[in-house]
């Protein structure tokens, strides 16, 4: 995540915007790196709060580069620490390894706030 805005949505909602830009290495080589999934997960639960692809960017031979922005809504009464979830696909529809990155919403009586950890 290279960024976030946090923008009070309506009432006790506000919504949340995570730009993303990812690199996906391809071992075996040949352009195969088809999609790049994501998830965002609420804390101390399984629920997803949004899921969905990153736009490919590019490929070389052994690497795909995605980017995007990716909003989602948050109640105030939400904060914790989320998860980022990434999978990557290749053309033969193959699955990879599972990515978490995890990151903390935070609010003191102010509008929530973003950090990695």
């Amino acid at each position: 995540m290279d960024n976030s805005v946090v923008v009070q949505d309506s009432g006790k909602k506000f919504k949340i915007t995570l730009f993303a830009n990812a690199t996906v290495n391809d071992i075996d080589g040949g352009k195969t790196i088809a999609s790049l999934h994501y998830k965002i997960i609420k804390p101390n639960s399984n629920d997803i709060v949004k899921e969905g692809n990153l736009k490919k960017l590019s490929s070389s031979s052994n690497s795909a580069a995605f980017s995007d922005s990716i909003y989602f809504i948050a109640k105030r009464v939400e904060p914790g620490i989320y998860h980022f979830e990434f999978s990557a696909e290749d053309n033969a529809h193959w699955k990879s390894n599972i990515m978490q990155l995890p990151f903390l919403v935070t609010r003191n009586n102010s509008n929530p706030r973003i950090d990695t950890i």
